[in-house]
């Protein structure tokens, strides 16, 4: 048979074939799948704070980092407030100009007014990381703040005020404070503090940079990070009466060389009971630093968390880690500099870790930006877990360089849909269509519309609180966790949620991004079930099964928990079960 032949032979078949189907079988019909409605926001939110940081004629690289936010509920009144950290111009000293300090902002009913004043809170200091906690476990939220030079703690008196504590605790960090997150160590429930420090710098020793122009001109520019020494973390255990002991070369930390640490997450990242710790370093490895009793041993190289998929360091700036496909395990996500994707690395259960960015789709979206804040996010509460970043160079200089990279760059949002995403930015809304110098960022529910919203928090410029507005997809389960064998506020808690129609595991971060904090709530995204019988009619929306697994170590269950409602779970009140396996099938 010849090749003509062959083509009319096939032909023949195929029409055959689709004659079939159409008008044979029957009850068969085409049916286009509708597409999801849009991720929409817009900002009809405002919150009164405006970040300082001019750049210098040497172009400092503190100047460049931007601060963080925290999103934190600091008077109970159920609606969640806002901490920023502040910057300032170069003095020729590393204290920012006078009468510049962080803001807190009180949300009342939506409005966002500045009460740093009468929250007694005074703050000076180039502030970096915002790290919202409970250090003393009395259910009132307080604010750890690191800064270039001297960071501050501040106790949430419960009356509306805060007292600065730092000496009185023993937290004495004065190198060059990054991100920070409050812990566990030890699983005693007595909150533990981590500190990632960047790089010594100082008025007399503060290298300075150039880059050429095509005219020949050599213009300043920040400093990269190997142009200076990497400053040691630091780690103080909670000894439970307020106070703190720096402790980390007994807890195993200082076991190798100082690396400029900038971005922290804190979890059990392993699933054996204990809480871990990731860090997105600054053009050096990663590192994952196991908890294995109250002992870290560091695993980055062995996991598969310290470089890339070709064995490349990269310039670690955020991080922030969930269970991005549904399948029990925590993975990482961190963000880049310019030209180097950022890295999305999938748990294979067992320690071990795949950079996939490709193929989930986060490379080629990336790699023409400079990413910083990032968040997990289910931002239609459909189930799937969606992913924002936010962007913005550190060189202000690229247009006089006749370097082909913006300065100010949107923010990014991508849409996730079985463990893979789509950046959706473009039909996002005009907020998201803007161009910026964003640093930290922050999720919350700020107007208790049961949709997550977002606080960035940019380098020289207005903050922006981004509304979601997006169609929901199904019912938000919302659930606040109270420690009392664990921590008051159980950072690294897991919580699994079963329907019949899902199965979603979520850990509790609220130190994570880059330097900031989103807020302590949790929120599951249940889908409607449908009735049994032919009307189609949906039931309650709830959730059957949710298991709480509590850093302390024990496992509890609740049932039967309705959606679109807040649901406070106490550690001890639940039904005691006996720990699942730390691995699921």
């Amino acid at each position: 048979m010849n090749s003509l032949h062959r083509l009319i032979h096939k032909t023949n078949h195929t029409a055959i074939a689709v004659w079939f189907v159409f008008f044979i079988v029957p009850g068969w019909q085409i049916t286009a799948a509708e597409p999801d409605p849009p991720l929409t926001f817009d900002q009809k939110l405002r919150v009164p704070f405006r970040h300082v940081s001019p750049q210098s004629p040497k172009r400092h690289i503190h100047l460049t980092m931007g601060s963080g936010v925290g999103a934190l509920d600091y008077d109970l009144d159920g609606f969640v407030d806002l901490y920023f950290g502040q910057g300032g111009g170069w003095t020729g000293t590393l204290d920012p100009e006078s009468g510049l300090g962080d803001v807190l902002c009180r949300n009342i009913t939506g409005e966002f007014l500045d009460v740093t004043k009468s929250a007694m809170i005074f703050a000076p200091g180039y502030a970096m990381g915002i790290s919202v906690g409970d250090c003393n476990n009395d259910g009132f939220p307080d604010v750890y703040v690191s800064n270039v030079g001297r960071d501050r703690l501040y106790s949430n008196n419960g009356d509306g005020t805060f007292t600065e504590q730092s000496e009185a605790a023993n937290l004495k960090n004065s190198r060059y404070g990054a991100s920070c997150a409050w812990t566990d160590f030890q699983s005693d429930g007595v909150p533990d503090l981590f500190v990632v420090n960047y790089v010594q710098i100082s008025p007399e020793n503060y290298k300075t940079c150039t880059d050429q122009s095509p005219e020949g001109k050599n213009l300043p520019i920040a400093c990269p990070p190997w142009t200076y020494t990497p400053e040691p973390d630091c780690a103080y255990v909670g000894r439970g009466d307020g106070t703190f002991v720096e402790a980390s070369k007994e807890l195993g930390f200082q076991t190798g060389p100082s690396q400029p640490g900038l971005g922290i997450i804190t979890a059990d990242i392993d699933r054996d009971g204990d809480l871990d710790l990731y860090i997105a370093n600054d053009s050096t490895p990663n590192q994952l630093w196991i908890n294995n009793g109250g002992e870290f041993n560091e695993q980055g190289l062995l996991s598969g968390t310290a470089l890339n998929r070709v064995g490349e360091r990269e310039a670690g700036m955020g991080v922030t880690c969930d269970d991005a496909d549904n399948n029990g395990l925590l993975d990482l996500f961190v963000t880049n500099y310019f030209a180097e994707t950022n890295t999305f690395y999938r748990n294979e259960g067992f320690g071990f870790f795949l950079d996939v960015t490709p193929e989930v789709g986060l490379a080629s979206a990336s790699y023409s930006f400079l990413g910083f804040g990032t968040s997990f996010v289910d931002f239609d509460n459909d189930g799937e877990l969606d992913l924002f970043v936010t962007n913005g160079h550190i060189h202000d200089q690229l247009n006089i360089l006749k370097r082909d990279v913006p300065y100010q760059q949107q923010s990014q949002v991508f849409r996730g849909r079985s463990g893979k995403f789509e950046d959706v930015t473009a039909t996002a809304g005009a907020p998201l269509q803007k161009f910026g110098l964003g640093r930290g960022t922050a999720i919350a529910d700020f107007d208790r519309d049961g949709r997550p919203d977002i606080a960035v928090n940019h380098l020289d410029q207005s903050a922006l609180l981004l509304r979601n507005t997006t169609e929901q997809a199904g019912h938000p389960l919302r659930l606040l966790l109270i420690g009392t064998r664990s921590s008051r506020l159980p950072v690294g808690a897991i919580v699994t949620v079963e329907t019949p129609r899902q199965k979603l595991t979520r850990t509790l971060s609220v130190n994570e991004s880059y330097l900031s904090s989103r807020h302590r709530e949790m929120v599951f995204g249940i889908l409607p079930t449908p009735d049994t019988d032919d009307t189609e009619e949906l039931s309650p929306v709830k959730a059957d099964r949710i298991t709480v697994h509590w850093p302390s170590g024990k496992s509890e269950l609740w049932q039967n928990l309705t959606t679109d409602e807040l649901h406070v779970l106490v550690e001890g009140t639940g039904t005691p079960i006996l720990s699942e396996n730390a691995f699921p099938e």
